[in-house]
């Protein structure tokens, strides 16, 4: 195995199957993601999202189609706070109400569910690892799945 990219005698991060070669952090670095925990959300968004993707493709061993989903959701919810003039970081309960409503206009239920889940997910990550502070994301859930009764066959299918 090659040495960590941050230079540390024992990166409890390190990545040896990394999807991009250049790098084989994964942005799990504790060194690299100290330096970015003390400048500016709005310039470190990709980073963030870049760091998000590595640690679900190799803490949570996510395959590649969830992975490429829940970059694909996070990019929609940035793409709609940049039409509302809204900050990624705290988030908003107000402005996360109106992406619902948006997107229950448009999509299943699943892929709302799904949509919220990798937010959380995202917000989670940062805030553990200390990119930003955020007290609670509790209060940002998916809209319950409908239960549905099996049907009973008739004695005619049996």
């Amino acid at each position: 195995m090659p040495p960590c990219p941050c230079q540390r005698s024992r990166c409890s991060r390190f990545v040896a199957r990394c999807a991009r070669a250049t790098r084989a952090c994964a942005g799990e670095c504790e060194f690299r993601l100290s330096l970015l925990a003390n400048t500016r959300p709005a310039q470190n968004t990709a980073i963030w999202q870049e760091a998000w993707v590595g640690w679900l493709e190799t803490e949570r061993r996510f395959s590649a189609p969830t992975l490429d989903a829940y970059q694909r959701d996070f990019e929609i919810y940035l793409s709609f706070l940049a039409a509302h003039n809204a900050a990624l970081v705290p988030p908003d309960r107000a402005i996360f109400r109106q992406f619902l409503a948006e997107q229950q206009q448009q999509h299943s239920r699943a892929t709302i569910a799904r949509r919220i889940s990798s937010l959380r997910s995202f917000f989670r990550f940062g805030s553990k690892r200390n990119l930003f502070e955020i007290d609670d994301i509790s209060w940002m859930k998916a809209p319950k799945q409908p239960h549905q009764i099996p049907k009973t066959i008739d004695s005619l299918n049996m």
